[in-house]
């Protein structure tokens, strides 16, 4: 899930302007189609991994994404309600 919306486990294109500082909107979309659009953090720190995903499994063992990491940037997400 992200922003409460349940993604299918597929691939998406994830994109944000990162102009705007530290605080960004991302879009998760499927071709030209825009899924769904999340607040962020965009935090510029070093990772072992490109492209990994951090997500938390609540108590009903949906999974929500928390963060993703490439090689020089993260993308943190808001908690949702």
């Amino acid at each position: 899930m992200v922003a409460g919306t349940l993604l299918k486990a597929e691939t998406y294109k994830v994109a944000w302007d990162e102009s705007g500082g530290p605080q960004v909107q991302v879009s998760f979309m499927k071709g030209s189609h825009t899924v769904v659009t999340a607040s962020a953090r965009l935090v510029l720190e070093s990772n072992a991994y490109d492209g990994a995903a951090v997500l938390r499994t609540l108590s009903d063992n949906s999974k929500v994404l928390e963060k993703i990491s490439w090689k020089k940037k993260s993308l943190v997400f808001e908690p949702t309600s």
